[in-house]
């Protein structure tokens, strides 16, 4: 093992202790990279190995030389949303502790689209009205289509697939928001759902989620209504954060 507690060498297998994933832009860097502090806790070659979704085919021995020599895990946030994923990972490691980020769905769909709005700048791409296209994905929805950012952040029909491969004990729900406001009393509850000692570390400065506001009043109250019946649904399955 490196100094960093990556891995060398062709023999050098590890099992993930956790899994983080979650919707995009919900703080999982955050969360890995103050993990990855703890003295017990060693890091994977990437925070985002995304073996389960996209490098399936390589293979479990392939996956293995990626995770740290020890107590060690990943983060690929796009596992959420993936229909195979938990299957995958209950057949493979069915002791694994998962933990999971999710934020306010609205809030998700406002920096969504302001990164892709970012993205066209930065290549000098048209720019969008976020607002205008939040409600043109909503229009889509209203005729029966599924629009794929508004469908990210409708929990309770993914959490479904995650409860039917895993005991709910398993998985460890997290706010974004709270993550953000309360980072070590975050990191105590997640040491101890990993196993390990909840010692308080020096973290990583966590950059908010909470400072935009670009769409526009009446776009985020359709949203809310819109997700609405979706929140409530995950609100029964134990998980009652109560999103305004």
């Amino acid at each position: 093992m490196t100094s960093t507690g990556y891995y060398e060498g062709q023999s050098n297998l590890g099992q993930p202790r956790f899994v983080i994933f979650g919707v995009g832009r919900c703080g999982t860097t955050t969360l890995y990279e103050n993990i990855v502090r703890h003295p017990e806790i060693s890091r994977s070659r990437v925070k985002e190995i995304s073996f389960f979704r996209s490098q399936f085919s390589r293979g479990r021995q392939w996956y293995e030389k990626q995770i740290g020599v020890g107590i060690s895990g990943e983060a690929s946030p796009q596992y959420f949303t993936g229909s195979k994923v938990p299957g995958r990972i209950k057949k493979m490691y069915p002791d694994v502790r998962l933990i999971v980020l999710m934020r306010n769905p609205v809030d998700g769909v406002e920096c969504s689209l302001t990164m892709r709005q970012r993205h066209n700048f930065l290549y000098s791409k048209p720019q969008i009205d976020i607002s205008k296209v939040a409600l043109e994905k909503l229009s889509r929805t209203q005729v029966g289509s599924t629009d794929p950012v508004l469908d990210r952040y409708c929990y309770e029909k993914h959490m479904k697939r995650w409860l039917r491969a895993f005991d709910q004990e398993q998985i460890l729900f997290l706010q974004s928001e709270h993550l953000f406001e309360n980072l070590q009393e975050e990191l105590a509850t997640v040491f101890r759902h990993i196993g390990v000692d909840p010692v308080s570390i020096e973290t990583v400065r966590a950059r908010s989620l909470l400072d935009m506001d670009t769409l526009s009043e009446d776009v985020r109250n359709r949203l809310g209504e819109f997700y609405a019946p979706y929140n409530e649904r995950f609100y029964e399955m134990g998980i009652d954060w109560r999103w305004e």
